[in-house]
């Protein structure tokens, strides 16, 4: 028997698949998202989706909440997603997930700038997170022809198809440079790859 993540299963008779495990800094909206790429590879890849436990929580809490991968397991990964205007100190966040091994993904306001990076390559300044939500709602009607809705409700599998175009447009953002970013791209490029 192998223990992985608290999951006992025996061993030697398949392909172990990798675990990646994404804790959210948010109960709702980031699980939504991720929780829809889990459906779409499961059986390629375990994805474990852990929500805050409350909303307000804090980058010291929702890291708590990450576990740490086994040494053996290389190709597990854990990551953490973490809000910046929500977290004051970016750099010692950074540094205590190191210690567990895990990464922290920051977005620069929030999390919405990944979603709005599938229909917008946009680094610009955003005053606050619901300023970009103001954005996202705009463009998602001029593309979708629909609302956006709740954010937590959002049908986003109309995104699938604008995923590998996100990622483009957030590689090409630098934290020292573009006033609004994202690294959410990392984690979903290990999910599809």
């Amino acid at each position: 028997m192998n223990s992985r993540y608290g999951s006992k299963r025996t061993t030697n008779t398949r392909t172990t698949l990798p675990v990646i495990e994404i804790v959210c800094d948010d109960t709702r909206t980031a699980v939504e998202y991720f929780k829809l790429l889990k459906q779409e590879v499961h059986g390629k890849k375990i994805v474990n989706v852990v929500p805050a436990h409350k909303n307000g929580a804090t980058a010291d809490d929702v890291l708590d909440l990450a576990r740490t991968p086994s040494p053996e397991d290389v190709n597990d990964k854990s990551f953490v997603l973490i809000d910046v205007d929500t977290c004051q100190d970016v750099e010692r966040i950074r540094e205590k997930a190191k210690t567990k091994d895990v990464w922290v993904l920051f977005s620069n306001p929030c999390f919405e700038v990944w979603t709005l990076a599938h229909l917008q390559n946009t680094g610009e300044a955003f005053l606050d997170c619901n300023a970009v939500i103001t954005r996202l709602k705009q463009k998602w009607k001029d593309e979708f022809g629909v609302d956006f809705g709740p954010k937590a409700q959002a049908r986003y599998e109309k995104l699938s198809e604008k995923r590998n175009v996100a990622i483009i447009n957030c590689q090409r953002r630098d934290p020292a440079l573009d006033q609004s970013w994202t690294e959410v791209w990392r984690a979903v490029e290990t999910i599809l790859s």
